[in-house]
């Protein structure tokens, strides 16, 4: 059985904080997540919010679409970039520094762990679960309890 899990990222920059939220859609019951972040960017909020999200369903043991409207995850891990980060000592094809390395490591030592297949949402087109991980995500990041993003 496949299960589908959406996934968002935001980020309030004049205040800067940030928030993910997951909805995953099980037979059963909806699984919701969501937390707030302290000093973080909106990159990393979409990552986490893959990275929470392969965690979830791992522990669940079942096949997996995931959906993001981050290009910047999905084309990272659909077109290769995510494993030529990891052949390249986490450094882009220029020799440069790559952005959130910690987090890309991360995803990187998950995403064998379960099977899914990601793909990319457009944001705000009337899908009622990528709408709700994103008020999820949105009210996480306006939130009173953050957690300190370790950049």
């Amino acid at each position: 059985m496949e299960i589908q899990v959406f996934c968002d990222g935001s980020y309030i920059e004049n205040k800067d904080h940030g928030g993910y939220g997951i909805v995953i859609k099980n037979n059963e019951e909806d699984i919701i997540a969501s937390r707030g972040y302290k000093h973080t960017t909106g990159n990393r909020m979409e990552l986490i919010a893959v990275i929470i999200a392969i965690k979830m369903i791992k522990k669940i043991n079942l096949k997996a679409m995931i959906y993001s409207d981050s290009k910047y995850v999905v084309n990272a891990i659909n077109n290769g970039w995510l494993k030529n980060w990891a052949k390249n000592n986490w450094k882009r094809s220029n020799n440069k520094e790559l952005k959130n390395k910690d987090l890309w490591q991360k995803l990187w030592s998950l995403i064998f762990l379960s099977e899914f297949k990601i793909e990319w949402i457009k944001s705000h087109n009337n899908n009622i679960n990528h709408d709700k991980a994103h008020a999820l995500a949105y009210s996480a990041a306006q939130g009173k309890k953050f957690w300190r993003d370790k950049k």
